[in-house]
């Protein structure tokens, strides 16, 4: 850049003034700069973005992972299938082909047309079998005529490269189911014995014009789609038309098709004929179908498939124009025209043996047959334009040794007196089943009937009443009444050996109460008898020895009265004598007192041991209400309250262990209420899941603990024995003056539980 003028000065800047070649000179580098810069963020924002692909070629040579980068997308390009459902439509450039999803919301105001030039911006992704475009934006920028297509042969119907490819299809119509609710129509077409699968929108006008050219060899133009599996790999072809309008009839070499060839049904796919020719033949109705009937002629019987069966009827002898197409038994026919001639006599069906060997010929024949009805079932099945289509009631039957189906149509009620083991007579069309195994000769596997009405079950013998459902039933009810008579068997037997066990527990009971009682009367009679009269003549011994004593003290004194000090040596003598006196008859009083509280300790025990022995207070009562009755006398008899406490949820015990801790109580309360003179006797009872606590507390005198063990007692070690043999612990507390508590602890309890003892 020229700058003649020189650079401004500083001053004219503050000043602003310049002159007018220094402006135009500042004002052209700044555009420069401007434009510099937009061309550099261009450059960065292309770098950093990519440039956009633009042809569809380019797209499918994507792999799936790098089409899954949304990489952006700018081409033009012509429109060749809409579909108005999915709101998407196969693009083709000439040369390859792509699937097209518009970009949501939808643009309701764009309406599509097969041959729009178009303009799509969007986004690539990986689609389920090739890369295809998503949220494409559209343009369109013109119209017109689709591009030739590709001819199509049959080598390529499973090849993956033929996805998305503009294709040009030639085969003969045989089919079409129409699915209304769901916008679409599928049409069959057959070439070169392969079925190919044609989906295009749904409208009245494509149906009726299908109608039309049913069976006829046509051409049209298709996209051509993939059918695959979540691996991304393909397992099947289905085209994509865009209306009826686009078959168009074709008559060529390849088809030589003639007309005026009349053959009669006996001689269809015979080797001096052409299946492709346009044949025609004439027969007699013998059943009609949904969009088929079956034609009998001369002996020989086939299946028409038409586009209506408006008028026809069994007996109608009908002239057919169309198509012979091979089947597994017998050719069938795809009539293109079909008209009737006249009515005959209703075809009189073949009687034939099913147990015997079958024939060809019966297929789709008119027949008789006698079988025994096995089982009956409903069968459903999807309808539709279909070589055998049928939903209804299945009669599952035998003659002799083959089973076979008989199918009746839906909307026809079985007769209520046909049941499973019924004999029937079944007439309808005869479909002779080849085995699939074999292929290198026909041999018959089996057969299935199709019946009209239910006129064609007639009951030949009625089921008998002993049938197989009723065998079994009586069969599992008398196995059911067999399982409860062994139930209740086993539940008698149970209730005879638990009564009988109580019963004997009883006896058992009985038998040692009664010893028991026997027992405690002997004692009663003998022992503590004895021990009564022992303690008896103790006690009047002790009076006898105390008053004797006494008068021989009296007579000593006496004596040494009248000895007085006249004789100091016998005065001497005779009070040594009754110093010795004395001693012996305390020596022999003390020694009988102490026989006399045995005697009287073994007198309590042997009266306790025949109160339990006679039943006691626990054969009667739990064990607080037994310390109550037992302990209540013993505190009355010295005028003592006593308070007995039980907490916790106290259970029974085992017999022996409640009988130890009632005599436990009952001696330490016997001892506080003798020897303590106590003014209160509290009793506590304390039982948990797994302890038990008994406390005999008194306010008495108390005593020494030295004492204890004094000769001729034994109360305290007779405690110790009983909670030793229940393997818990005693503690004995008490001071003279202090009055005595005694602890009893048992732990753990689970031994001594009824539910818990063995």
């Amino acid at each position: 850049m020229n700058h003649r003028a020189g650079p401004p000065t500083h001053e004219a800047k503050r000043i602003g003034l310049l002159d007018s070649s220094t402006t135009i000179e500042v004002c052209a580098m700044i555009s420069f700069r401007f434009r510099l810069c937009i061309l550099l963020t261009f450059s960065v924002c292309t770098s950093l973005l990519g440039a956009p692909l633009k042809s569809i070629k380019d797209i499918r040579d994507l792999s799936a992972e790098k089409a899954s980068q949304g990489l952006r997308v700018e081409l033009e390009t012509q429109v060749v299938w809409v579909d108005p459902i999915r709101k998407a439509f196969f693009a083709y450039d000439g040369e390859h082909g792509i699937y097209v999803s518009r970009a949501r919301p939808f643009d309701e105001g764009l309406l599509l047309n097969p041959g729009d030039i178009v303009e799509i911006t969007g986004q690539t992704v990986p689609g389920d079998f090739t890369p295809s475009i998503n949220e494409a934006h559209i343009n369109v920028v013109g119209h017109r005529d689709l591009p030739e297509a590709k001819s199509y042969h049959g080598d390529m119907q499973f090849s993956p490269l033929l996805d998305c490819e503009w294709m040009s299809l030639s085969a003969r119509l045989v089919s079409m189911r129409v699915f209304p609710d769901q916008g679409y129509i599928m049409v069959e077409l057959i070439r070169n014995n392969y079925i190919l699968d044609i989906q295009m929108p749904y409208s009245i006008e494509s149906v009726e014009r299908l109608k039309k050219i049913m069976f006829e060899w046509i051409r049209v133009d298709v996209v051509a789609g993939t059918v695959y599996n979540s691996d991304r790999q393909a397992t099947g072809r289905i085209f994509y038309a865009s209306s009826a309008d686009d078959f168009k009839r074709t008559i060529s070499d390849e088809t030589r098709a003639r007309t005026g060839n009349t053959y009669p049904i006996s001689q269809f796919m015979n080797a001096d004929i052409n299946h492709l020719w346009v044949v025609n033949s004439e027969g007699t109705v013998t059943s009609v179908g949904d969009r088929e009937i079956f034609l009998r002629d001369q002996g020989s019987s086939v299946r028409v498939t038409v586009v209506d069966t408006d008028g026809l009827t069994a007996g109608d002898r009908v002239y057919i124009e169309g198509y012979v197409s091979p089947e597994p038994i017998s050719p069938g026919f795809r009539a293109r025209e079909h008209r009737i001639l006249g009515r005959e006599e209703l075809p009189a069906p073949t009687l034939i043996d099913a147990s015997a060997e079958l024939e060809t010929g019966y297929n789709y024949d008119l027949i008789e047959v006698d079988a025994l009805v096995v089982d009956i079932v409903q069968s459903i099945s999807p309808t539709g334009w279909a070589e055998v289509d049928f939903s209804g009631t299945v009669l599952l039957c035998r003659a002799g040794d083959r089973l076979f189906e008989a199918r009746l149509p839906g909307g026809v009620e079985l007769p209520p007196e046909v049941t499973i083991g019924a004999t029937v007579r079944l007439t309808g069309i005869c479909h002779i089943i080849r085995d699939p195994n074999i292929r290198w000769r026909l041999i018959i596997s089996g057969f299935w009937l199709q019946l009209r009405t239910g006129g064609d079950l007639q009951v030949v013998a009625a089921a008998p009443w002993w049938t197989v459902s009723r065998m079994l039933w009586a069969t599992g009810f008398a196995f059911a009444a067999s399982t409860l008579f062994l139930a209740w068997v086993i539940l008698l037997r149970r209730t005879v050996d638990r009564q009988t066990k109580v019963i004997g527990e009883k006896i058992e009971r009985e038998t040692i109460l009664n010893e028991r009682q026997r027992m405690a009367r002997e004692l009663h009679d003998n022992l503590d008898q004895g021990l009564t009269g022992a303690a008896v003549h103790l006690q009047a011994s002790r009076k006898f020895l105390s008053t004797s004593g006494s008068n021989h003290e009296s007579t000593i004194q006496t004596a040494i009265a009248l000895a007085g000090d006249t004789n100091p040596s016998l005065k001497k003598a005779l009070g040594e004598h009754l110093s010795n006196l004395q001693a012996d008859t305390t020596k022999c009083l003390t020694s009988l007192q102490s026989v006399q509280s045995i005697l009287t300790h073994c007198g309590e025990e042997s009266r306790t041991s025949i109160l339990e022995l006679r039943g006691g207070l626990l054969e009667k009562m739990d064990l607080p209400a037994a310390l109550q009755e037992s302990l209540q006398p013993l505190a009355d008899e010295c005028g003592s309250e006593l308070t007995i406490t039980v907490k916790g949820s106290y259970r029974r015990l085992v017999k022996d262990a409640e009988r130890h801790l009632l005599m436990v109580a009952r001696e330490a309360t016997t001892n506080a209420v003798r020897h303590g003179h106590p003014n209160t006797v509290s009793v506590q009872l304390e039982m948990d899941d797994d302890a038990l606590s008994l406390t005999i507390k008194d306010d008495g005198c108390g005593f020494n603990e030295a004492s204890r063990s004094r000769k001729g007692h034994f109360g305290i070690q007779g405690m110790k024995e009983r909670v030793n043999r229940l393997r818990g612990r005693i503690a004995i507390n008490t001071k003279p003056g202090h009055g005595t508590e005694i602890v009893v602890t048992i732990e753990p309890l689970k031994p001594w539980k009824l539910d818990g003892h063995k």
